[in-house]
Parts: structure tokens; C-alpha cells; sequence
């Protein structure tokens, strides 16, 4: 089951009346466009199963950004919360010689750190939120 997105950036639940848009096109929002970029773009495995299971709940998408690798890697990976498959995600963003794309997502318990760099394959690894019990 796929949920909609409406206007707030979450998913609605099928059979659920859209928002009143007052005629303006329905966009996908970020839910949406990530879940469907991963799908092309990361192989299939379970932790990427996970986050498109995550992300059709409506996990939140703290950041989807594409910049210089080294600034990304620094200030906005989170690579030192990950806790499954990070050595993929860290070759992928040592690899990045100019830009990198980051999007770290947070589900309730659990935060991916998708790396997409430019002419490869996704990388997505998993840890806890900070301050969960599994901390």
C-alpha cells in the first residue's frame, strides 16, 4: 500500500479526500521522489526495503542536499550515527571527487544516510535517532 503525499509533505492513506489545492498541479513531494530514486538507483537489499518502507510511512527527510564532497562529508553525513553498512557509504563519499548528493532520513528509532554520487550506485546506511532507547 503506497500512500499520497498532500500539500504538508506527508503521505495520505488511499480512500482519504486530497487537500483543496484550488486547481494548482499535484507535485510529488519529497517522500515520493526519494522513494522513487532508490528504487532505480540502490540496489535491493534490506535496508533499502526498510527506508522505502520508512519513507511511504512518511519518515521525515531532514536532508536532501547536493554539494562540494568534502564540505557534505564533514558537516552533514552523520556517518559516525550509522551503524549498518557505513564502509559502503564512506567509500562512496571518499570516492566523490567534486559533488556528492546526501538525503539523511529519520523514522521513528532509526536515521539512513543515502549517499548518491554522481555516475554510481546509491549507498544507504542505518543507525539509531540520537536520544532513542537504542542510542
Amino acid at each position: 500500500m503506497f500512500l499520497k503525499c498532500v500539500r504538508d509533505n506527508r503521505f495520505r492513506k488511499p480512500g482519504e479526500p486530497p487537500a483543496d489545492r484550488g486547481g494548482a498541479p499535484s507535485r510529488p513531494c519529497g517522500q515520493e521522489r526519494l522513494h522513487d530514486l532508490l528504487l532505480q538507483e540502490a540496489e535491493d537489499g534490506p535496508l533499502r526495503t526498510d527506508l522505502l518502507a520508512a519513507l511511504r510511512r512518511g519518515a521525515r527527510i531532514a536532508i536532501w542536499i547536493t554539494g562540494p564532497a568534502k564540505d557534505l562529508t564533514r558537516f552533514h553525513s552523520r556517518i559516525d550515527r550509522m551503524t549498518e553498512e557505513a564502509g559502503p557509504a564512506v567509500e562512496a563519499l571518499a570516492a566523490a571527487e567534486t559533488s556528492i548528493t546526501l538525503a539523511c532520513v529519520e523514522d521513528t528509532d532509526r536515521q539512513y544516510l543515502v549517499v548518491l554520487p554522481p555516475g554510481g550506485r546509491a549507498r544507504i546506511a542505518r543507525g539509531t535517532v540520537a536520544g532513542s532507547p537504542a542510542a
